[in-house]
């Protein structure tokens, strides 16, 4: 399964332009309130301490908190939207990279395809075909990777023994 489309809990951030009005609600509930306090001064100054302490924890316990919670949440709507972005970015890479891989892999395996020819039923490889059709490069017997098949020990071919003298005939001695 791909971790990176696993669901998970997200919090309801909320629309943009819904923490933009609380926003707005609590300057403009904030202003009438401040206005209202110095149309209104005179009136409130002779008034008791008590009242004109509940008019200003009214009006600011109304504003203030409007206000602080719309910013709040616009920033962490802000926040959320440049962390996207930047999860974007780094799938965008992540996929641009392994793109990049499997490119490489491939333009290796075509070179390798271009300058090689498959091996032949005993593993030996016959020639190498240079980057240019004419180009040829015979390779003597064995695997080039391993050690030559002269220096192992054969365990489906007789060992034959040549013959001791080249004009006369010799076969091999027969075995039951």
């Amino acid at each position: 399964m791909d971790d990176r489309h696993v669901p998970v809990y997200r919090e309801d951030e909320g629309s943009l332009i819904g923490w933009l009005f609380v926003l707005s609600l609590g300057i403009a509930v904030l202003t009438v309130f401040v206005a209202g306090l110095i149309a209104n001064w005179p009136r409130l100054s002779h008034a008791s301490p008590v009242l004109l302490a509940l008019v200003l924890a009214v009006g600011l316990g109304l504003s203030v908190p409007l206000i602080l919670t719309a910013i709040y949440r616009l920033r962490h709507i802000a926040l959320m939207d440049a962390l996207r972005a930047q999860h974007a970015r780094e799938e965008l890479e992540a996929v641009k990279d392994a793109r990049r891989r499997a490119n490489e892999q491939h333009t290796l395996q075509a070179h390798l395809a271009q300058t090689r020819v498959p091996a032949d039923p005993l593993g030996n490889y016959p020639h190498l075909l240079g980057p240019t059709i004419p180009s040829i490069t015979l390779l003597p017997p064995g695997n080039p990777a391993y050690a030559p098949a002269k220096s192992r020990p054969s365990t489906s071919v007789p060992q034959i023994a040549p013959p001791p003298h080249p004009h006369r005939l010799w076969l091999p001695p027969l075995t039951v």
